[in-house]
């Protein structure tokens, strides 16, 4: 994310809460030396069993430094996440960075990157693994319309309440009445 894009959220008189890429090496340095010599102003932890895995959090808020706070408008906060645990029997240990505008407790932050994630996982995982869109297409407006067909799918597919994506295609593959009867008059009725 750049500086000009947080300039436009600000103007917009809305609040960011932006993870650390690659693309911003110094900036997640500061944070990452701020997280092992400064006390956190504070800081809040989770454990989350479930889908076979056990993955814990600690979510750690620190002031920003005045230097960054004059590059990036209205920058309040640096937020260091660490993840670790166990996913599909292996160990695993991450750690994300976060800047925001926002002035909150790391409980605050932990739920907002949480729900952060359940955005991320049930939609643009799907988006970039069940359905490929990363992977090239031809050029034109093909890639477009193939976003829209697939996010109208997904829609479709939670709409009738299938346990899964798959199992949703599955269960429409061929049945082009039924998808024609939603297109026309709308979702039917669960019980």
């Amino acid at each position: 994310m750049s500086k000009k894009t947080v300039e436009q959220i600000v103007q917009q008189q809305q609040h960011y809460l932006i993870a650390l890429k690659a693309n911003q090496p110094t900036l997640y340095g500061t944070l990452q030396q701020l997280h092992q010599s400064e006390a956190c102003l504070s800081q809040a932890q989770s454990v989350d069993h479930s889908h076979n895995r056990q993955v814990h959090r600690r979510v750690s808020v620190y002031a920003a430094p005045t230097q960054l706070s004059g590059l990036w408008r209205g920058l309040k906060c640096l937020i260091w996440v660490e993840r670790w645990g166990i996913r599909d029997g292996q160990a695993f240990e991450e750690n994300v960075g976060y800047i925001s505008d926002l002035d909150l407790s790391a409980a605050e932050f932990l739920e907002h990157i949480q729900q952060h994630w359940s955005i991320e996982n049930r939609l643009h995982w799907v988006r970039d693994v069940r359905f490929a869109e990363d992977v090239a297409r031809p050029g034109g407006t093909a890639p477009v319309i193939w976003a829209i067909l697939n996010c109208f799918l997904i829609t479709i597919v939670r709409q009738l309440a299938y346990r899964t994506i798959p199992q949703g295609v599955r269960a429409l593959t061929n049945q082009l009445r039924q998808v024609y009867a939603i297109l026309t008059q709308g979702f039917p009725v669960l019980k």
